[in-house]
């Protein structure tokens, strides 16, 4: 009789816990996805910045010559 009850919960307790598990790894992938994303959009625009840094370096290289030369012919 015990055997029969104690079964009688297990199954009940397994039929709660299954929506939750489910639950719990469809946040789960979502959020992973989510990140996943955010990364690729930070590591993007990371090398997107340091192309803009390494422009303005060459501008500011030619800009400095350009005024040096202009402070010689003056």
């Amino acid at each position: 009789m015990t055997n029969i009850l104690f079964q009688g919960l297990l199954f009940q307790l397994t039929l709660q816990l299954i929506p939750i598990i489910i639950i719990s790894l469809i946040a789960w992938f979502m959020i992973s996805k989510i990140l996943k994303k955010s990364e690729k959009q930070h590591l993007e625009r990371l090398v997107f910045e340091k192309e803009n840094a390494k422009q303005l370096y060459e501008l500011n290289t030619r800009l400095s010559a350009v005024e040096k030369m202009l402070k010689e012919v003056e």
